[in-house]
C-alpha cells in the first residue's frame, strides 16, 4: 500500500475504536471523499474484509453471502499471493473496466458486513460532518497568514483578518476579502509592498495588475502598489504560484511585459501564463514550472522558452547551463498549492524540509539520512504526529523534542 493508503487504513482502525480526533475524522472525510478515492477504499474495504473473517464466524457470513458471492469478493481484491497482504499493483490497461467492475461488488459486499465502516461513510456523506472521538496534542498543521510590510517599514500580520481595510498608501486601498489581499485604487507614488509568508504559512494575493499569486510557506514577493512605466516588475523568494493578467499599453497597443526576478539568480519573462517557481535556498535547484501560455527563462547569457508542461531547472551556484525537463510532474509541482503533499518519488530528505517549511519545525538526523523514497501524497491538515505516523510503516524510527524532530533510523 501506498502511504496514502496506509494512512487511510489506520484511520478507519480507529474510526472503528471512535477513537478519531478532529483532525483525524476531518482527514479520513477528505481521504474518503477525494479524487482517486475508490482507489484508496480498496485498501480500506480489503482491511474490513479482514476484520469480518476474523470476527464472525462462518455460519454468520454464509448466511449474508453466498459461496459464490464469498468468492467473487476475495477474487476482487489485488492480494500477494506471496505474503498474501493487499497489493496496490495497478490492473492491467485492458482489465481497467473489469477491475472496477468487480471493486465495486467488493465495496457492496463489504460495506454490508463491516457496519462501522458503513456508518461512518454515511453519515459523512448526509452531514458532511465527520464524527469526532476526541483531541490530540501535536504540533499543528501551517495556515492561512502572512505579514505585509508596506513602503515606510509598518509591518501588519495578516493572520487573523478576513476582511476589510488594512491600509492606504498613496491613494490606494489595501483590502482584504475572504482572506484575500488585494489593491483597490491607484497609488500616485511608485511605492512598494513586500508580502512575506513566514514558516508554516501560506497567503493569496491579487496584485494591482489583477495577476493572482499564491505564497508557499517561507516565500516573499515584492511589487510595486502601482505598476508604472513599459515594464511591470515583481522579486520573489521560496515558491510561489502566479496566474499573470495580460495588459496592453494604451498608447501603443502593445503587451507590457510581465518580468519576475528569481532571487536574484535569474530573471522570467512572462507571456501572459500560469506557471510556478520553486528557489528555496535549500533546495539543489530553482525549478521553473510552465502550465498556461509561455516563459522565457533568462540566466546570465542564456535563455530558455517554455511550453506547457516543461520545467526548466537551474543548479544552484552552478555554472552549468539550465536544465529543460520537457515532461514535469506538475500535479506534484502544484500540490501544495491544492494543499497536500504530494511525496511520489521523493527521497526522505526532499519530504522533510517540506515538513521543516509547513510545520514551522527543524529535521536532525541522528544516523545519517536514510536511503528511503516515499510514495503518495496527503492533506496538509493534519497535525504532524498524524502524519509521522505514516513513517513508521516504512520502518523509521524519530522522537520529537519540541520543535524539533530528530530521525533516529
Amino acid at each position: 500500500m501506498n502511504l496514502s493508503q496506509q494512512r487511510l487504513v489506520e484511520l478507519y482502525r480507529k474510526r472503528v475504536a471512535d477513537t478519531l480526533s478532529e483532525a483525524e475524522a476531518e482527514e479520513f472525510y477528505l481521504l474518503l471523499t477525494g479524487p482517486g478515492s475508490e482507489q484508496q477504499l480498496s485498501a480500506v474495504l480489503y482491511e474490513g474484509w479482514k476484520q469480518v473473517v476474523s470476527e464472525h464466524n462462518s455460519a454468520i457470513i454464509n448466511s449474508r453471502l453466498s459461496k459464490k458471492q464469498i468468492d467473487a469478493l476475495i477474487n476482487s481484491f489485488p492480494v500477494n499471493e506471496a505474503t498474501g497482504e493487499y497489493s496496490d499493483e495497478a490492473p492491467a490497461a485492458g482489465s481497467r473496466v473489469t477491475f472496477m467492475r468487480r471493486w465495486w461488488t467488493a465495496a457492496a459486499a463489504v460495506l454490508v458486513l463491516t457496519a462501522a465502516l458503513w456508518l461512518a461513510v454515511s453519515q459523512m456523506n448526509r452531514n458532511n460532518t465527520p464524527v469526532i472521538a476526541g483531541k490530540s496534542a501535536g504540533i499543528a498543521p501551517g495556515k492561512d497568514g502572512a505579514v505585509l510590510t508596506l513602503a515606510d517599514g509598518t509591518q501588519v500580520l495578516l493572520d487573523t483578518i478576513q476582511n476589510g481595510v488594512v491600509a492606504h498608501q498613496a491613494g490606494a486601498d489595501i483590502r482584504i476579502a475572504n482572506g484575500v489581499l488585494y489593491y483597490e485604487g491607484t497609488s500616485s507614488q511608485l511605492l512598494y509592498n513586500t508580502m512575506h509568508t513566514p514558516k508554516g504559512r501560506k497567503y493569496n494575493i491579487t496584485l494591482p495588475d489583477g495577476t493572482l499569486v499564491w505564497l508557499n510557506s517561507g516565500s516573499s514577493i515584492h511589487y510595486p502598489v502601482a505598476f508604472k512605466g513599459k515594464e511591470r516588475r515583481v522579486d520573489i523568494t521560496g515558491e510561489v504560484y502566479m496566474e499573470v493578467a495580460k495588459h496592453n499599453d494604451p498608447a501603443t497597443g502593445s503587451r507590457i511585459p510581465f518580468l519576475v526576478n528569481i532571487n536574484n539568480k535569474a530573471v522570467l519573462e512572462v507571456l501572459g501564463t500560469h506557471f510556478n517557481i520553486n528557489a528555496y535556498d535549500n533546495e539543489a535547484t530553482i525549478n521553473t514550472t510552465l502550465l498556461e501560455g509561455k516563459i522565457r527563462l533568462k540566466k546570465e547569457q542564456e535563455q530558455v522558452l517554455l511550453e506547457p508542461g516543461q520545467q526548466a531547472q537551474i543548479e544552484a551556484g552552478s555554472a552549468a547551463p539550465v536544465r529543460l525537463i520537457k515532461h514535469a510532474d506538475v500535479e506534484q509541482v502544484i500540490a501544495w498549492k491544492n494543499d497536500l503533499f504530494n511525496f511520489e518519488g521523493a527521497s526522505l530528505e526532499e519530504a522533510m524540509r517540506q515538513l521543516e517549511r509547513w510545520y514551522d519545525i527543524e529535521v536532525s538526523y541522528k544516523n545519517g539520512i536514510p536511503d528511503v523514497r516515499l510514495r503518495g501524497e496527503m492533506t496538509k491538515g493534519v497535525q504532524l504526529n498524524q502524519l509521522l505516523v505514516a513513517l513508521e510503516q516504512l520502518g523509521l524510527r524519530y522522537k520529537l523534542e519540541g520543535r524539533k524532530l530528530i530521525i533516529l533510523r
